[in-house]
């Protein structure tokens, strides 16, 4: 029996499309999603609204835009766009054209869901690191295939590949499909010098490659891996070394790997807040913390200044164990001093009051400079 995972979606609308846009919802339920469509009556305050509206929205992992002339000419679905749109790094969303036949959008729709899809290619020899991996995908509503339940499990490598009409078979190719299906969701293989010789493990790869499929090799061995690299029909896939990794990371490195490639990083800061503070009702701070450490580390590789803003945050908050009020403030000034810096009054106002906190009352402009000037070349060293 296949397990759907459940996918948190908020519906952005105008309560004139209610009728159009319920019908969407109960489509996204039958896939297993989970919809939200707000219509309040009971709150007066439009700030308190708002306020609420933007909890639901960041917590929620997925935004579609149900578009319509009345969506385009209410304010409360221009406020959520807005929101939604400015927010750094941009989270992701579907825009769905109300005024399209049930047909097309059930398509779109469809399509959407079929991102959270990863099937997973791997030789009996790596079934402990494939658990692993789906173990930590499922949490984050991507569905793994194939999918059995655990007492289910088979060994799908050893099938006879001339046997291309058995039920299982057939599951496997929609399963592949549905990883597949119009440059949505992926493909991966647990690449192996088991995996090489192994027509089943060819069989699969062809297959998703007929269907346009995002193929991702991870090379588990040093062989495979100069293989991968040299190979002239693997070189053109996007191909990843972990050979150099304990079991344990292995799992971890893959994992964050596709999911750095499905997901945008706003989704996967969405994600580690909801797993630190339990938003979503499942606290799991050792995952929390896995994906804090490689947002770390991704944000110290780039120059972008909203990375600087999250190294500061994980120095404030001690998302990573450490509470470091003094580089906190550090990263935040590097943020804000650097061009296309973060400049919203709340955020500054906040960086203020905790410099306040850290010199007492801060020191003048030239001073300030010159802290800012020694910063970014101690930084860029």
């Amino acid at each position: 029996m296949k397990k759907q995972k459940e996918i948190w979606v908020f519906l952005s609308h105008s309560n004139k499309d209610f009728d159009r846009v319920r019908e969407i919802r109960n489509y996204l339920e039958e896939k297993s999603c989970r919809p939200l469509m707000f219509y309040l009556k009971c709150l007066d305050s439009e700030k308190e609204t708002f306020d609420l509206i933007k909890r639901e929205i960041d917590v929620r992992t997925r935004f579609i835009l149900c578009d319509s002339e009345n969506a385009r000419s209410a304010q409360w679905v221009k406020k959520e766009l807005d929101y939604i749109s400015n927010q750094n790094p941009p989270r992701s969303f579907l825009r769905i054209d109300l005024s399209q036949p049930n047909e097309e959008i059930h398509k779109e729709l469809d399509s959407y869901v079929n991102q959270m899809n990863v099937f997973i290619s791997y030789k009996p020899e790596q079934y402990d690191l494939f658990k692993k991996i789906r173990l930590r995908l499922n949490k984050y509503d991507l569905r793994v295939l194939p999918d059995f339940d655990d007492g289910d499990d088979v060994d799908l490598s050893n099938l006879d590949v001339n046997d291309l009409g058995g039920t299982l078979c057939d599951q496997l190719k929609k399963d592949i499909e549905l990883a597949t299906d119009k440059d949505t969701g992926c493909f991966v293989v647990l690449y192996s010098k088991e995996a090489s010789n192994s027509q089943w493990v060819a069989h699969e790869l062809k297959y998703a490659d007929d269907h346009s499929a995002k193929i991702l090799l991870f090379a588990l061995d040093k062989e495979s891996a100069i293989q991968c690299e040299n190979d002239s029909i693997l070189s053109k896939y996007q191909s990843f070394d972990v050979s150099g990794y304990t079991e344990t990371d292995k799992a971890d490195e893959i994992t964050d790997r596709i999911l750095n490639i499905i997901l945008p990083i706003g989704g996967l800061m969405t994600h580690a807040e909801n797993f630190r503070t339990g938003r979503m009702g499942v606290k799991d701070k050792d995952e929390a913390y896995k994906l804090h450490k490689y947002l770390f580390d991704i944000a110290e590789k780039s120059e972008n200044p909203h990375a600087l803003q999250y190294i500061g945050k994980c120095y404030e908050y001690g998302w990573l164990g450490e509470i470091d009020l003094y580089k906190a403030s550090m990263y935040y000034s590097l943020a804000i001093h650097e061009p296309g810096g973060p400049k919203d009054d709340a955020f500054l106002e906040h960086v203020r009051e905790l410099n306040r906190k850290i010199y007492g009352n801060f020191p003048s402009n030239r001073k300030k400079a010159n802290i800012i000037s020694r910063l970014k070349s101690i930084f860029k060293k």
